[in-house]
């Protein structure tokens, strides 16, 4: 059974009035338990609006999110429960920061749904560890630390919640590569450890093409194309049209393929490149040599 599921699933901003706006429509998707799924699109294609409606943030104009099975506007008093289940990191977290002190900011979701003392103690420091920060800032103010630490604090207080789906809007917008790449192999290493599902809104295809399970294509208020990173990455052309860049590294693939080169043209990473690029000299190597 899907953690996530949504069925013909459509939202209006203004809804009924001269002003109103479609953000998304008609949108059906599954996500598995302990899958690492990325949503994808341009800025204004619905990703964010979509993402608010995972955990009962906006309420549906018409159609179903369901969550663990079960339909969460069904009864809309137990809408916190779903909340605390499907954990949502926005988009420059660390502007949430607010606590005296970085313990005080990680615990206070889980001090809120009545976890013991003991308890948030161990959850603090689980989470902490997760994201890659050291003890010694716990006792220190948010605003003390750098932008990087901040980002991590951050997720370290959605983390503490023990959510079983963990959402993550453009958690890296703002760093630098060696920050981003770190930041994404510790939500990666959390989710394979810990069997939660994660959800990645991105619009950087290099971080999408090295982490997800499943991809999610949005495009105008719809999702336009689904499937795993060989099937997404093989509409290169589509992509582009929608306004999506492919990886550097699939650009020249592509290009070499095209020249009758013989590679793949959906190749995602520079050492899958290296590798087969060496395997066809060294072919032509011992073919020249054989004449």
């Amino acid at each position: 059974m899907p953690i996530i599921k949504t069925k013909n699933l459509n939202f209006e901003y203004s809804s009924g009035s001269v002003f109103h706006k479609t953000a998304i429509s008609d949108i059906n998707m599954e996500i598995e338990q302990d899958e690492f799924v990325a949503l994808i699109g341009h800025t204004g294609s619905g990703k964010s609006t979509l993402i608010k409606h995972l955990n009962g943030l906006l309420k549906p104009t018409s159609g179903k999110v369901i969550i663990d099975g079960q339909d969460i506007w069904s009864h809309p008093k137990n809408l916190q429960k779903y909340r605390f289940m499907v954990g949502m990191v926005f988009q420059y977290p660390e502007y949430q920061l607010f606590g005296e002190t970085v313990y005080k900011d990680i615990s206070y979701g889980p001090m809120n749904i009545g976890v013991s003392e003991s308890e948030i103690n161990e959850r603090v420091m689980k989470s902490i560890s997760i994201v890659g920060l050291d003890r010694t800032i716990l006792s220190k103010s948010p605003f003390e630390l750098s932008g990087g630490e901040k980002r991590r604090a951050a997720i370290a207080g959605v983390i503490a919640m023990n959510p079983k789906v963990l959402i993550l809007d453009e958690p890296t917008a703002g760093l630098d590569p060696l920050g981003r790449d770190k930041i994404l192999k510790e939500i990666y290493r959390y989710h394979l450890e810990n069997n939660v599902s994660v959800i990645l809104v991105s619009h950087n295809m290099e971080e999408v093409a090295n982490y997800a399970d499943k991809i999610f294509v949005m495009n105008d208020t719809k999702i336009v194309l689904s499937g795993n990173v060989p099937e997404i990455y093989s509409h290169a052309k589509k992509l582009k049209e929608i306004g999506l860049s492919i990886p550097q590294i699939m650009e020249i693939c592509l290009g070499l393929n095209e020249k009758g080169i013989s590679i793949d043209p959906v190749t995602t990473s520079v050492e899958s490149a290296k590798c087969q690029i060496i395997n066809l000299l060294k072919h032509r190597k011992r073919d020249e040599q054989e004449c």
